[in-house]
């Protein structure tokens, strides 16, 4: 019997994931979002460099063309998603800072960013090109996070986690952004 209850608890919660790919923590029912992040400060406080990780379709871009095997995994798997990488580094210094996007290295999956540079000026923002892959529900929660950009001509490595983020998180910030 438990392990019926259990087999209907996964359908239910991987069925509304469908459209959403999001997963329930049913010993504390903790609801789990499509969204991770690493947010980590470099170069003495100058640079921000937040990592977003969106699962699903919502920030893959219209242009994406998926490979063969990505397309068909994507088809007949349905516990598998888009997973979109993206990088908004905002420049906090007062000058103008020069920035190219080089790697990312989540789960041990080295990354590469295409050919970019951009000039970002004091108290601006530049977000990085979208990297898309494909990628299960069941991502760990929390893992392990290389980021390698070059500023001003010198590398600079963000080493550290990305997590998760759960429902109550979003809305208290969704909360927090409407005051």
């Amino acid at each position: 019997m438990i392990r019926f209850v259990f087999l209907i608890s996964l359908v239910v919660a991987l069925t509304a994931c469908s459209t959403k790919p999001r997963v329930i923590d049913r010993s504390t029912d903790t609801v789990y979002s499509e969204y991770f992040e690493n947010d980590s400060t470099v170069l003495d406080g100058a640079l921000r460099l937040h990592t977003i990780m969106t699962m699903g379709d919502e920030r893959v871009p219209e242009d994406h063309v998926w490979s063969e095997v990505a397309r068909k995994r994507l088809q007949r798997n349905s516990d598998v998603f888009p997973m979109v990488l993206e990088v908004y580094a905002t420049n906090l210094s007062d000058a103008p800072m020069e920035i190219s996007f080089v790697s990312i290295e989540p789960r041990n999956k080295n990354r590469v960013f295409p050919e970019n540079m951009a000039t970002i000026e004091p108290g601006a923002f530049q977000k990085s090109p979208a990297l898309v892959h494909t990628t299960s529900i069941y991502v760990p929660r929390v893992f392990d996070h290389f980021l390698e950009v070059t500023v001003d001509g010198e590398k600079v490595v963000v080493e550290g986690e990305v997590r998760r983020l759960t429902m109550d998180e979003l809305e208290a910030r969704a909360g927090n952004a409407a005051r």
